[in-house]
Parts: C-alpha cells; structure tokens; sequence
C-alpha cells in the first residue's frame, strides 16, 4: 500500500521539477532602486562588461552614483541627453524601454518593427530601423516626445538616414 501512494507521489514531484528551469525569461525586466534624476547626471553603458552594466555619474560632483547590472540581458544600445530628457533610452532584445531611474523601472515603448539604434534629433527620439539592405527606398521611422510621451511613425523618403 505505501509503495502505491509513494509512486505517484515521485512522479508529481518530478513532473514539478521538470517544468521549471535556470533559464531567464526574455520578456522579464529587472527593476532597481530608484534615484533623483537631474540634469548633473550621465548615463553610460559599459562595453567592458558584456553590455549589461549602466553606470551613473554625476559630473557636479565627480563621482559614481550608481551601477544598474542587468543580469543575463544584454543591453543592445543606450542614448542619453538631460535636454531631451532625464531618463535614458534603451534597445534590449529588440525592444525600445525607458528607464524611469527615479522608480528604478523599465517601462516599454511599443515597436512594430526590429529596431537597430536610437538617435536624439530636435527633441525627438528616433529609433532608426534593421537595414535591409535596399537603398534610396523609404523608410518609416517611430519617433517619440518625451516631453508629451507621444510616439509617431514618420516615412523618410530615400537617400536619408
């Protein structure tokens, strides 16, 4: 009798088991401690460490505020500018985020396409799109306002950008 109950009872802990794992989720952002964001501060990724550590510094005071290590993700491209605005923009696995650094949280900008860099130009952010290669086509672009936090797809006609 115990040896039937105790059978069944393995193989529910082993089907637990199996259903979980070390791998860490691509959609999963990581939050942090939040800071007060100011225009003394600068934002910078740091290459040296396998794109997956943005420092802070803040040049009224020289010295380093802080270190956001993004574990297992790697952060694809960062654009900073305190007259666009305090907050710096990222590119992690093909998805536009800003990074609220007062709440310490990532917040998503929506895509509908495979975003290559991010450009600051007259107050708007572009994120300039993959390349496919053809040349003098139009392109369509997403820009966004932080200052209004509205985002708007713009088509550049060929021989630009």
């Amino acid at each position: 009798m115990k040896i039937k109950l105790f059978l069944p009872a393995i193989l529910i802990f082993v089907l637990c088991c199996c259903s979980c794992s070390n791998e860490v989720d691509p959609d999963y952002l990581p939050s942090f401690d939040g800071i007060e964001a100011n225009k003394d501060n600068i934002f910078f990724l740091d290459r040296e460490s396998k794109c997956n550590k943005i420092y802070v510094i803040n040049t009224k005071e020289n010295k380093k505020i802080n270190t956001y290590e993004f574990n297992n993700i790697y952060i694809d491209y960062l654009v900073y500018d305190a007259s666009f605005d305090l907050n710096p923009y990222l590119l992690i696995n093909n998805k536009l985020l800003k990074f609220d650094v007062e709440f310490g949280r990532l917040i998503e900008i929506g895509l509908d396409y495979t975003p290559d860099y991010l450009e600051i130009v007259e107050d708007k952010l572009w994120v300039i799109p993959m390349s496919v290669g053809y040349k003098n086509v139009p392109k369509r672009y997403l820009t966004y306002d932080a200052s209004i936090d509205k985002t708007e797809y713009i088509i550049i006609p060929r021989g630009f950008l």
